[in-house]
């Protein structure tokens, strides 16, 4: 997969991939171990409101089940498998036109001790030989990278309870690093994620209709040379899946220091970004042209490429929650060359 124009930053999040944490197990019987603490639980709140473990049955039956075991659970009577923060795999943007991984590191408590990148989507072997976790910087949501090239720290900010998710989480990874020199400072990586256990299918939302998620949309727009990164953020955004038209989603959103935007993906089609400058004084390094009408999704025409990816989230296959990630990056002849865009977008239902 061809890397994205701003080469440090990807070489710096490589050098921090690897696999992530273990999950838990499943079976009958008994929980395994003691309940998460309540010092764990209030650890873990520091970083995201996804701290409580969900439990699912047998027959599909989740629950939110706030301090369950590792393993396995008995709730009036039915056993439920638990499934952890280390279970989930959150996506990020790292490299062009795919969505790479972000994993949790959860001690024997439960309580998160680290974050690690996954490089499972680079083909170019940049940093193949450092895999090295992040630990975490006490109760904090900040988190310590170090090696002989790479220093610096990613703090990891999450909306999940700014927009009340449970089963989800959204929000950005700011980084703060120097790599090989080069200052990188407060560069706002978005990312998603959610427990696979409480997906919802998007088509078990009602036949015919226009389902509206309302959230906040937060990223990044970094210029070509990698000079500088514009920090987005709209807590007005929205997220529209229209059954009616055969599952056509729409993320729109409107940034004070940006376009006004708007993304839109039929089911199974190509994707459409379109931009409106109306009004707004957008600095020169960060602008784009109108982008190109037909944008498959992941791949290239010279060097456009766009990626829309959309999840959701409820109790028994029911969409209480959406998450989704778009990246637009602009061709050789953007006037302000390979511009890059990353916005993530999390919210919930509306009645």
């Amino acid at each position: 997969m061809k890397k994205l124009s701003y080469l440090t930053l990807a070489g710096l999040l490589a050098a921090c991939a690897g696999g992530g944490g273990g999950g838990s197990g499943g079976g009958g019987g008994l929980p395994e171990r003691a309940a998460i603490s309540d010092a764990a639980i209030a650890s873990n709140e520091a970083i995201t409101k996804m701290v409580s473990e969900i439990g699912k049955s047998s027959g599909g039956t989740i629950v939110n089940s706030g301090r369950a075991a590792t393993g396995t659970f008995n709730h009036n009577g039915t056993i439920y498998t638990t499934y952890r923060l280390d279970d989930v795999d959150f996506k990020t943007l790292i490299t062009s036109g795919a969505a790479d991984k972000l994993k949790f590191l959860v001690d024997a408590d439960g309580r998160i001790n680290g974050i690690q990148f996954e490089n499972v989507s680079h083909s170019d072997g940049s940093s193949a030989n450092m895999f090295k976790p992040m630990e975490r910087q006490g109760e904090t949501a900040t988190f310590e990278m170090a090696s002989s090239d790479l220093n610096g720290t990613f703090e990891y900010k999450s909306y999940a309870t700014l927009l009340g998710l449970q089963y989800s989480d959204f929000g950005v990874v700011r980084v703060n690093a120097i790599d090989r020199g080069n200052t990188i400072t407060d560069y706002d990586i978005p990312f998603v994620g959610g427990y696979a256990a409480a997906k919802a299918d998007k088509f078990n939302m009602p036949a015919g209709t226009t389902t509206t998620f309302t959230g906040t949309a937060a990223g990044m727009v970094m210029d070509k040379d990698m000079n500088g990164a514009l920090a987005l953020n709209d807590t007005n955004a929205t997220l529209k899946f229209n059954r009616a038209t055969g599952g056509t989603e729409t993320l729109s959103a409107s940034f004070s220091n940006w376009y006004d935007i708007e993304v839109v993906r039929p089911a199974n089609g190509p994707i459409t970004f379109n931009i409106d400058g109306t009004g707004k004084t957008i600095a020169s390094q960060y602008q784009i042209n109108p982008p190109n009408p037909v944008l498959n999704n992941g791949q290239f025409n010279n060097n456009e490429v766009a990626l829309f990816d959309v999840n959701y989230y409820g109790l028994n296959n029911t969409a209480e929650e959406a998450t989704a990630l778009f990246q637009y990056q602009a061709p050789d002849s953007n006037p302000a060359g390979n511009v890059n865009v990353m916005i993530g977008f999390g919210g919930t239902r509306q009645p």
